[in-house]
């Protein structure tokens, strides 16, 4: 079912009432129509040609065949106008506001023939005012189902927070009897206060000659008239009520039109400013899941654990979700070497006195090289070891770390001696370029993320706890330590944890979360993950696969138009990118699901293959131009699908890629025949193009799906709104 044609109805369905409420000539301001005359305008309206009628009879008359069922000329016609009528603003502004006379003079011509375009529109009379009108009255219950939507999200998260915040009550009443307010306020209705009654009331809590008293006798005489705060019983009856109107103005077919429109328009706007994240409704429904834990789950510190997939956006989901809730984040990679020392720091160690330390620390380190910071850490490991109760491999890091951090000292412990705090100072450069090449494996980048703290230097995760940063641990599966993370895990938001290393007690805040992300599959798993954690993971966790091929297409269409929504490519483009996404992807993904060297097959991949195939804006001025690039379809496939994979030596998967392409008619453009013909063979390349010749027809009615993606609303599910 589309959208009905605007300015028409369906044999046996009522004629709307055009009628408006009774107008007065006051009532229309500096207007001043009279009655009469707006009632006669009226009756005009009512009397006025079907648009879509005449639309067709015209159609029929310039191409001589009926036009599709499917299309909806007047819902065209009026979305036409409206955009016309936004381009002769801008154009408008711009004859305003330019400065060059040459580009002045541009864009006046341009703004005149707009206006004559648009009074071409306007001369179809009242059988178009009529239908504008019709547009504007569904585009009205649109607003209202949109508005109800919000008002339903706010309120509902009203709910799950305390009626009463104050402090001070938390103070007075226990856990048991702030539960139980609660449960009062959730059933009882607040009527209109009768101000004698209330007053008698408040003379059982305060004193009537007591200051309080006076204070909240005002407060309630000021209420008096005004728009009382609603109870929980309340605002449950208004979710309630919402949401069946929810459910009724969905089922209208210009509502789901008009917010499938702005959905789509969002996207496009996203597109634009080269967002890392479209927010389709997958992506909502996933946000509002990994909020909804934070509710439900206020006792621990894992937020969420995702497992999908490579390239579905695990890691990118959370990043964005920590982003919308004002978060600053921490990212680790748990499938690269991480020590003990990298996640929590160490005790410092204790060196001489500073003068003769630091000439002697100089002497000691001048002559030194690559061999010589080995054998100097080599001789000082033991000890350490011992003290620290840290590995092999710790101990060096430890060392040196103290060693660079003690020269720093030095550059001002010795500022009376400049020849030797300038000494210090090479040798501490020297040092850090030493350490990188000697112990790369053991650094691991742990130096950056280093701060000193009362004699503890703390690591990456405690700096993190201290800030508030919340933590993603990506590629948990491929963590061989466990024993590093375990602690954290029982610490509770709000609450004191105990740092035995340290042996102090960190607050952690109430919103410190830790997420973890990890591929699935029997090639991603390097090591088994244990009880301890999947027990704590319990209700946290989900699967992030990848998005259903309508909202692939959607953003595959968005990467390819202009912020208006105009696809700047052809009809073939339009033929090829749809049997890409819903042919090719799935047949590829299916293909690479257990092979180790792959390149996913994601959003990324949709955004380079749009930069590609559009250009987005003017590389010298980055002002936006949106123009097809002088590429093939096929070539820019070729070099996203197949160049991409010449970083790797196995190349089953490029080879794969190349047969499922050309078998449903893809990368058979000549630009890349020599190309191709080195994947799939000279002859079987000839006779793939012989038979995309004989079915090309077939891209002609793929078109007339894509034109309909944007107008089919009949299987739209109502949507979820976003609950952050």
């Amino acid at each position: 079912m589309f959208p009905h044609h605007i300015g028409d109805r369906a044999e046996g369905e009522p004629q709307e009432n055009l009628d408006e409420p009774e107008v007065t000539s006051q009532d229309l301001g500096e207007t001043r129509i009279p009655q009469e005359e707006y009632q006669e305008h009226q009756e005009i309206l009512r009397k006025a040609d079907d648009l879509e009628a005449r639309l067709r009879e015209e159609y029929k008359e310039q191409t001589g065949a009926e036009a599709p069922k499917e299309k909806n000329l007047s819902l065209w016609m009026v979305e036409q106008f409206r955009r016309l009528a936004k381009e002769a603003q801008d154009l408008r502004k711009a004859v305003r506001y330019v400065k060059n006379p040459a580009e002045r003079t541009q864009a006046m011509l341009a703004f005149t023939e707009k206006k004559k375009e648009l009074d071409e529109y306007l001369s179809y009379g009242p059988s178009f005012e009529k239908a504008y009108r019709e547009y504007l009255r569904a585009q009205n219950q649109y607003v209202k189902f949109s508005s109800g939507m919000a008002e339903g999200t706010k309120l509902h998260s009203l709910l799950h927070e305390p009626t009463f915040g104050d402090s001070e009550l938390d103070e007075k009443l226990s856990r048991k009897e702030l539960a139980r307010l609660e449960g009062v306020m959730g059933k009882s209705k607040v009527e209109e206060p009768d101000i004698e009654e209330s007053l008698k009331a408040l003379e059982t809590v305060f004193d009537k000659d007591s200051k309080e008293y006076e204070e909240a006798k005002q407060e309630l005489l000021a209420r008096v008239g005004t728009e009382k705060p609603k109870t929980k019983g309340e605002i449950k009856e208004r979710v309630k009520e919402l949401q069946e109107q929810s459910k009724e103005l969905w089922e209208n077919p210009m509502v789901r039109y008009f917010w499938q429109k702005k959905e789509i328009d969002k996207m496009l706007e996203d597109f634009s400013e080269g967002k890392d994240v479209v927010e389709t409704q997958s992506v909502i429904k996933s946000l509002n899941k990994l909020n909804e834990w934070e509710g439900e789950h206020q006792r621990t510190t894992i937020g969420g654990v995702l497992v999908g997939p490579p390239g579905v956006g695990k890691t990118t989901l959370v990043r964005h979700y920590l982003q919308e809730k004002e978060r600053d984040y921490v990212y680790l990679d748990l499938s690269e070497e991480v020590t003990r020392y990298m996640l929590y720091g160490s005790k410092a160690i204790e060196f001489r006195s500073p003068t003769e330390y630091y000439h002697q620390l100089a002497a000691d380190l001048e002559g030194l090289d690559e061999a010589g910071l080995k054998d100097f850490v080599a001789e000082h490991q033991e000890v350490v070891k011992n003290t620290f109760k840290v590995t092999e491999g710790q101990s060096a890091v430890v060392l040196v770390g103290q060693i660079v951090e003690e020269l720093e000292k030095g550059e001002k412990a010795v500022k009376d001696d400049p020849a030797l705090s300038k000494k210090l100072t090479q040798l501490k450069g020297k040092m850090n370029e030493l350490t990188q090449t000697a112990f790369r494996r053991e650094l691991a980048g742990q130096f950056g993320h280093l701060a000193s703290r009362n004699g503890w230097r703390d690591g990456v995760i405690i700096s993190a706890l201290r800030r508030g940063d919340n933590i993603i641990f990506d590629e948990f599966n491929k963590n061989k330590n466990w024993s590093l993370i375990y602690g954290l895990m029982t610490a509770k938001p709000g609450e004191n944890w105990y740092f035995a290393d340290n042996d102090e007690e960190i607050k952690v805040p109430e919103d410190w979360r830790m997420y973890f992300t990890a591929n699935i599959g029997a090639k991603h798993g390097v090591y088994p993950v244990p009880e301890a954690f999947a027990s704590r993971a319990t209700g946290k966790t989900l699967e992030v696969g990848y998005p259903p091929r309508s909202e692939e297409m959607k953003v595959a269409l968005c990467s390819m138009s202009n912020p208006e929504g105009d696809i700047l490519r052809s009809k073939d483009d339009l033929a090829k990118l749809y049997i890409l996404v819903n042919e090719v992807f799935p047949k590829v993904r299916k293909f690479i699901e257990e092979r180790n060297q792959i390149i996913p097959i994601s959003y990324r991949l949709l955004r380079d293959l749009g930069e590609k195939l559009v250009s987005y804006s003017d590389p010298k001025t980055k002002k936006p131009v949106y123009q097809p690039t002088g590429k093939s379809f096929d070539e820019v496939l070729y070099e996203v699908m197949i160049g991409s994979y010449s970083v790797y030596e196995d190349k089953t998967v490029s080879t794969e890629i190349a047969n499922i392409c050309t078998s449903v008619g893809l990368m058979l453009d000549d630009s890349i025949k020599d190309k191709m013909e080195s994947w799939v063979g000279k002859e079987e390349l000839e006779s793939r193009k012989k038979t995309f010749e004989e079915h090309k027809e077939d891209f002609k009615e793929i078109v007339k799906k894509i034109q309909g993606i944007s107008r089919d609303v009949s299987e739209l599910p109502l949507p979820d709104q976003k609950q952050i």
